[in-house]
């Protein structure tokens, strides 16, 4: 029985460590440009309150790799991309929708998309768009 104790007391910190190195994940990269940032973005609608049967849907766009200094222009990107393909429409109260979430490898970007799948798909449908982000060609 002692021993059970001394790998529960073990396991939990090790557990919360990982909840929060997800957790930082979140935030949004910031400090001097990075030359690649390995992002996805995601969106929420919620149900309507006339029609509380509908569940939420959840957009994924795919991991992908974009040299931009500032997110502000994926999102929006992303955005309009689900507006035109999904006729989606941003809630009154949140007219940016859109988080994109940046990593320091294709892979965890990859890897945290996927979690947070799982964790969206139990609470309403997921749709994985597929979209990458891709820069406007420069004004000329």
């Amino acid at each position: 029985m002692n021993r059970k104790r001394r790998v529960i007391a073990v396991a939990l910190p090790a557990v919360a460590l990982m909840f929060a190195a997800a957790n930082a994940a979140d935030v949004v990269q910031s400090g001097p440009p990075s030359s690649t940032n390995y992002l996805f973005c995601t969106a929420s609608s919620t149900p309507s309150p006339n029609d509380p049967a509908k569940r939420s849907v959840t957009y994924f766009s795919a991991a992908f790799a974009a040299e931009a200094q500032s997110l502000g222009p994926v999102s929006e990107a992303f955005l309009k991309y689900l507006e035109s393909k999904y006729a989606f429409k941003p809630q009154p109260d949140n007219p940016q929708p859109v988080a994109c979430t940046s990593l320091h490898s294709f892979e965890e970007a990859q890897n945290l998309e996927k979690a947070r799948q799982r964790k969206a798909g139990l609470a309403g449908q997921i749709v994985e768009t597929g979209w990458t982000y891709t820069p406007a060609a420069p004004a000329r």
